[in-house]
């Protein structure tokens, strides 16, 4: 089964700078990150205006938020803004602000080889909870609109470095800087899109598969790295157009494929770094006690991981078990963050105040797909 596969893909002719900007689902708690990146776009074509960030659903209504999306998708298409690049892959090297280089490859995902179900065995397996009150909005722009635009990024274990080593470059079709610190990127055709797609199917390979996890049963080829719930929208939109359609079309259908990026999980780029999470107006003690009987491996550990905070009635701010108490000033600056580095067992106000969401894998949105009578943009 080809997973990974070439695509006609569609760059914009403008001002990339301004057209490209972060997933609709980071800075959800800065409105004030939204505003600025408002500011810098104006009124010039931009992926800013087909979307509806995740800071404002409770302040917009979606349904009239769909409807303005929909139409800026069709301006910019009647406006001749895109060209095409046929059957095609796009490798991709971003520059994050820290000077790492995480190299990527678009191309599009077969969704009749994903499920976000907890206990699949598809080859392409969701890694976090999908919330499935989530993915409504988006899929109501998706079952309207002539582009889609999902920040997407799966990645693979490729230790070997079978992919990228086939990758040859050809045409550089991009390279600009991003706006708000998200560095650069650049972007090269793929010169044998034959060579890089027999590549990526053999990650599926039995024996490759036994090599790495010692059984091929119910293995993972492809997890997710970012966009989960972008693919799911994509997948149900499938669903609901495949039974449109008679199964003689199913294997050629656009809607049954989603473009990603597709990322060696083995890159020195990639990081992985704890989740924090912030709790408010909660019994310390009562809380660790339900968490420990709810889950038998944190009342194994508890004794050895978790610090017992204050008693206080302020919130608890968690690095994986561990704990601390924020004071009343700290509870409403501290953010969710999955890049803060700070020992959260000696936390403090100041550095409470500086836990924002800054995902390095955060990516931005700037290229499309061509399918049915739509297109798609990828995540870079």
């Amino acid at each position: 089964m080809k997973i990974f596969k070439p695509a006609d893909i569609m760059l914009p002719s403008c001002d990339m700078h301004r057209w490209s900007v972060v997933a609709c689902d980071q800075f959800t708690s800065e409105p004030e990150y939204w505003q600025q990146v408002r500011s810098i776009v104006g009124d010039a074509p931009s992926t800013l205006h087909m979307m509806l960030p995740e800071a404002e659903l409770g302040l917009k209504d979606p349904e009239a938020e769909s409807v303005k999306i929909n139409a800026a998708m069709q301006r910019y298409i009647d406006e001749g803004v895109f060209k095409t690049y046929r059957n095609s892959y796009i490798y991709l090297e971003r520059t994050l602000k820290s000077g790492a280089v995480r190299r990527g490859i678009m191309g599009m995902f077969d969704l009749e080889a994903y499920d976000w179900v907890e206990g699949t065995h598809s080859p392409i397996r969701a890694t976090e909870h999908t919330v499935e009150d989530r993915l409504p909005p988006r899929i109501r722009i998706r079952r309207n609109a002539p582009l889609e635009m999902p920040h997407i990024m799966i990645f693979m274990d490729d230790a070997d470095n079978i992919v990228f080593s086939s990758v040859t470059k050809g045409e550089k079709v991009y390279d600009f800087e991003l706006m708000q610190d998200g560095g650069s990127i650049t972007g090269w055709l793929v010169a044998d899109t034959e060579k890089l797609a027999k590549a990526a199917e053999k990650l599926g390979d039995e024996a490759v598969l036994q090599r790495k996890y010692g059984s091929a049963d119910n293995a993972i080829v492809f997890a997710m790295g970012d966009g989960n719930h972008s693919l799911a929208a994509a997948k149900r939109h499938w669903e609901e157009v495949k039974k449109t359609l008679p199964e003689s079309e199913h294997e050629t259908a656009p809607a049954r494929y989603a473009l990603a990026e597709l990322v060696n999980i083995h890159d020195a780029a990639i990081t992985f770094e704890p989740i924090h999470k912030v709790v408010f107006d909660t019994e310390p003690e009562t809380f660790f006690a339900e968490a420990k009987a709810f889950s038998p491996i944190i009342s194994a550990k508890a004794g050895a991981l978790i610090l017992s905070p204050a008693r206080a009635s302020s919130g608890l701010i968690y690095r994986g078990l561990r704990s601390a108490s924020l004071s009343e000033n700290a509870r409403t600056s501290a953010r969710h963050s999955p890049s803060a580095t700070a020992d959260i067992s000696t936390i403090s106000t100041a550095t409470a105040s500086a836990l924002k969401c800054r995902s390095a894998s955060a990516a931005p949105a700037f290229s499309c797909r061509a399918w049915k009578n739509r297109s798609c943009f990828h995540p870079s």
